[in-house]
């Protein structure tokens, strides 16, 4: 990729710390989001922005495009992290962790 974009390796490895950072930022915000809109809009609208990051990164001509594609990718990864440990409490057993024998 560094030859690709024609910058050392370093500066392609910055684009590993924009995906943590990304990813960070996004978990900070979606607990508010969610309780006010619910889960079906904020999920569907975070695919859809996901999906535009990931385009984004397969045509960038620049490394300063592919990070900030990457860092939209990882904002809106973290909304379907964050909706994964709200989800699963809601369809497991009621009344506790019991497992079954």
């Amino acid at each position: 990729m560094a030859g690709d974009f024609g910058v050392s390796d370093g500066r392609i490895q910055q684009t590993l710390a924009v995906f943590l950072i990304g990813l960070a930022i996004g978990q900070g915000l979606y607990g508010p989001v969610l309780d006010r809109n619910g889960r079906r809009l904020p999920l569907l609208l975070g695919v859809e922005i996901f999906v535009a990051g990931s385009v984004l990164a397969a045509i960038s001509t620049s490394v300063e495009w592919l990070m900030a594609a990457r860092f939209l990718q990882q904002i809106t990864r973290a909304l379907s992290r964050y909706l994964k440990q709200r989800i699963d409490p809601d369809n497991g057993p009621r009344g506790g962790c019991e497992r079954p024998q």
